[in-house]
């Protein structure tokens, strides 16, 4: 049964965007496609620029990414504001007025641990004040997965007419979804992941689903794995020290090192979707002998740009791209749309709200059918016609009308 918590935030992907889109379109692709025969790479090799990105990315439009984790217990945000509407980020994260300003209900550890924001205030008011978050929601979120399979969220999603669904093995707080084979440094096994294997569930219920389905309808599964940010290693509250970002230990750096390597042999996964760069200084120095060992063992997998992030938040944008060093097979915009078509395969990431976690505190305004409606219409463009679409009430909506035999979209 799903989990009440749970939430998602749409993707809309643009891979390469012309006059003729099709939405919803999938080539039939086996587990091993034909670049696997023109991509297995010398570890030590560097990544082509211009490395084949198998078909399957090019015709799937439309993407689930699932945030889920601790924080999808309180879930709780104040809804201020679309991310970058504030023209400093400064303000948005770190200053006085960032309680008041900072939407992303998955960032809840990060706000409720700043004196006097409103997140710190709801969450002494609604829990006590010497709450500490693992204690609080790690058996909360323990008691209501024991019994998850992902076989609801596959039938859902499918319909939905995407075509593959990224879900967050480790976001910010370090809480992972799955049973890492080293312990957690600085927490116990019952507060650094749930009893059982939440990402080993997902996996079976989307590549054999209870239901046969036709291969080339089956939705392509995806891990995000947060390197940049670890809050329970190191919180990173002064800006200054926010460049380079991940936490500065080798413990941790060896400790994320191992976790990449694990959802990789244990899993699979059709995208190795990174966050806030990687804890190598630099990435670019370390990240392609790992992804060259992804490579070898998902042939037809991909990669995002955010592995390779050299950013300092105290003083510098991202660098995104350069046409002579490969950083990734897509470049993945946060609630951004481009005025002109850029020349790189894209992923546009846009939560359903103004916030990537579930957030009670945004209303659902849009019912399950008009949302259904705007994501095939206005997947290419208008991906904001999702923004106050909770997944409660979207996936109650589609709950409510029962799961048809056939996916949407076109085949």
């Amino acid at each position: 049964m799903l989990s009440p918590f749970s939430t998602i935030s749409f993707v809309a992907l643009l891979g390469l965007f012309t006059a003729t889109l099709s939405h919803f379109s999938l080539l039939d692709l086996p587990m091993l496609s034909s670049n696997a025969a023109r991509h297995q790479p010398d570890l030590d090799a560097p990544i082509p620029a211009d490395r084949p990105v198998d078909p399957w990315f090019d015709d799937a439009k439309i993407g689930i990414i699932v945030h889920w984790g601790l924080y999808s217990v309180p879930g709780w945000a104040p809804p201020s504001g679309k991310f970058g509407s504030n023209p400093d980020w400064k303000d948005w994260f770190l200053t006085a007025a960032a309680p008041a300003n900072n939407p992303y209900a998955e960032w809840y550890l990060w706000s409720q641990t700043l004196p006097d924001s409103l997140t710190s205030k709801h969450h002494a008011a609604t829990y006590g004040p010497d709450a500490d978050y693992y204690e609080t929601f790690a058996p909360i979120f323990a008691n209501e997965t024991r019994s998850w399979d992902g076989s609801v969220w596959e039938k859902w999603f499918r319909w939905s007419g995407a075509r593959y669904v990224v879900v967050t093995t480790k976001h910010h707080d370090g809480y992972t979804l799955f049973p890492p084979s080293s312990p957690h440094p600085q927490l116990p096994p019952h507060l650094s992941h749930p009893p059982n294997d939440l990402i080993s569930r997902l996996m079976k219920a989307f590549r054999n689903p209870r239901t046969p389905v036709p291969h080339h309808q089956r939705l392509k599964v995806g891990l995000y794995y947060s390197g940049g940010f670890d809050w329970s290693f190191e919180m990173g509250r002064d800006v200054n020290t926010w460049g380079p970002l991940p936490p500065k230990s080798a413990e941790y750096a060896s400790w994320a090192d191992e976790h990449v390597r694990e959802l990789v042999n244990r899993y699979k996964p059709d995208v190795l979707w990174g966050d806030i760069t990687y804890p190598s200084s630099p990435p670019s120095a370390f990240v392609p002998r790992l992804l060259n060992d992804y490579f070898r063992k998902v042939p037809h997998g991909l990669v995002n740009d955010r592995w390779f992030m050299q950013l300092d938040l105290a003083s510098a944008a991202p660098r995104l791209s350069n046409d002579e060093t490969y950083e990734g097979d897509f470049i993945t915009p946060e609630y951004t749309r481009y005025r002109t078509i850029p020349s790189r395969k894209w992923e546009t990431c846009h939560g359903v709200g103004f916030s990537f976690g579930y957030n009670r505190m945004e209303d659902g305004d849009i019912t399950g059918s008009q949302g259904r409606r705007e994501l095939a219409i206005s997947a290419g463009a208008e991906i904001e016609g999702f923004a106050s679409v909770a997944f409660n009430q979207w996936g109650g909506s589609i709950r409510d009308k029962g799961v048809p035999k056939e996916p949407r979209g076109e085949h």
